[in-house]
């Protein structure tokens, strides 16, 4: 599920790594006062949806078909 998110997670380091805040907002950020965690919070939240859904269709498809992991 990380390769999904991984859109998300490479303006991490970036984010992270810069020594201070821009003077405005880039375009489209989504909450312009927390520079360094929002970005964090968005890919937690993308990462963590695709996650569940992974997990989700991992108990569908062992319901269905119980021998296919083994």
């Amino acid at each position: 599920m990380l390769l999904v998110a991984l859109r998300t997670g490479r303006r991490v380091p970036h984010c992270s790594g810069s020594p201070s805040a821009p003077e405005g907002p880039p375009p489209g950020y989504p909450i312009w006062p927390r520079w360094f965690s929002t970005v964090c919070f968005v890919h937690n939240r993308v990462f963590s949806n695709y996650f569940g859904l992974g997990l989700i269709a991992d108990t569908v498809v062992r319901t269905v078909l119980p021998g296919i992991w083994s």
